[in-house]
């Protein structure tokens, strides 16, 4: 399978749904205005990746202070006269300067900030192109490149770059709101203190992130974005999530965060449940109903079934919501707060983004078709 095209007409969120969902091996470029970036897939899980001229492996081992400077530049120097050429990591633990858990964190925190840095390109071109996974590292010429044995999942690593933004915008306005609080605090010296009304009320999460989820849904390009940010929201309020695509006849899993399992990976496992829609279970009268459930999950055959694919426990609650567009539902989240043992917060806010959400991808459909149309006229 051959991919390209232009990041204007399908996001890079989209792009890694299509690459995790079949499965593909290969090299994934993205060319934009912050440079080349070049991201490794091994049956749909990122491996390893890069951007020109940017930080590389052994600067991420040095700076977290577990290799040193001279240790690297020997590995370097066995790395080029070997034949055929050896990777960095295998020689840092040939030479005993380093452990394989310290070059997986390494590892793992270069892709982020990797895929970080590579969501802000909005603008650009992409191709990806099949590979034969045994001779990917030769091809890309990066010295000092180290593949994951066990790849990260696209969902996770789209979430984490997610949080990260958040949390960078929150100390943003944690920022501006104490200058704002000197100034209120000077205007208010002398003023009669508010009641106990007036103060003591905490912030409800799910509405506050409300609006910014709102505003950023806006921008979204497509569905797999869309699931994309329902997950995000969710996964402030839930331990775990499941976002389950409705077929004609079926469900099937989509996506997830926080779900282990000790054996295999938790996307792989999710996209193997299959739920049945000629028979009961949560999950169907959910969909029915087009309205969210929150509550108890009661035994039965599809239900059993569910608990046991995600893990085997029963939630003390679980919650499950539509996501509707043109008229039928598209999608379905489910969520929970296991392994622990307490309620799911307050959800009103994650229901409203659902149904704007919904609308959103009505619109991007209606705008689409009214596009071929034009280009056909």
């Amino acid at each position: 399978m051959s991919l390209e095209g232009k990041l204007d007409d399908l996001g890079i969120s989209d792009i890694f749904q299509i690459l995790n969902l079949s499965r593909r091996t290969g090299t994934l470029t993205i060319r934009g205005k912050e440079g080349k970036g070049l991201i490794v897939f091994n049956h749909g899980q990122v491996v390893y990746a890069s951007v020109e001229d940017k930080k590389r492996l052994g600067s991420y081992l040095l700076e977290s202070g577990v290799l040193s400077g001279e240790s690297l530049e020997n590995a370097l120097s066995i790395q080029k006269i070997s034949s055929p050429r050896k990777l960095l990591g295998h020689i840092l633990l040939g030479l005993n300067v380093i452990t394989e858990e310290q070059i997986e964190d390494a590892i793992k925190k270069q892709i982020k900030d990797v895929i970080g840095e590579l969501l802000a390109c909005t603008s650009g071109s992409f191709s990806f192109e099949l590979e034969d996974y045994s001779k990917i590292d030769i091809k890309i010429g990066d010295p000092e490149a180290v593949f994951l044995k066990n790849g990260l999942s696209t969902q996770f690593l789209l979430l984490e770059s997610a949080r990260l933004r958040d949390e960078e915008k929150n100390v943003n306005v944690k920022s501006d709101d104490i200058f704002q609080k000197d100034e209120e605090n000077e205007e208010n010296i002398g003023k009669p203190a508010l009641g106990p009304s007036a103060v003591g009320k905490e912030s409800r999460k799910d509405l506050s992130l409300l609006t910014s989820m709102i505003e950023e849904l806006a921008g979204s390009s497509g569905t797999g974005e869309a699931t994309l940010m329902v997950l995000r929201f969710a996964s402030e309020i839930m331990n775990r999530a499941v976002v389950f695509i409705v077929a004609k006849d079926t469900v099937r899993g989509l996506g997830q965060f926080g779900l282990n399992f000790l054996n295999g990976s938790a996307d792989e496992k999710v996209r193997s449940i299959q739920i049945p829609l000629a028979e009961a279970s949560i999950i169907k009268e959910v969909i029915e109903k087009r309205f969210s459930y929150k509550g108890e999950i009661t035994h039965g055959k599809w239900n059993d079934y569910l608990m046991n694919e995600l893990g085997g426990a029963y939630p003390l609650e679980a919650f499950i919501s539509p996501l509707v567009c043109g008229g039928r539902v598209i999608a379905v989240l489910y969520g929970d707060n296991l392994p622990g043992k307490n309620k799911i917060e307050d959800t009103e806010g994650l229901e409203a983004f659902m149904r704007v959400a919904g609308v959103a991808l009505e619109k991007a459909v209606l705008e689409k078709k009214l596009k071929e149309m034009k280009s056909v006229n």
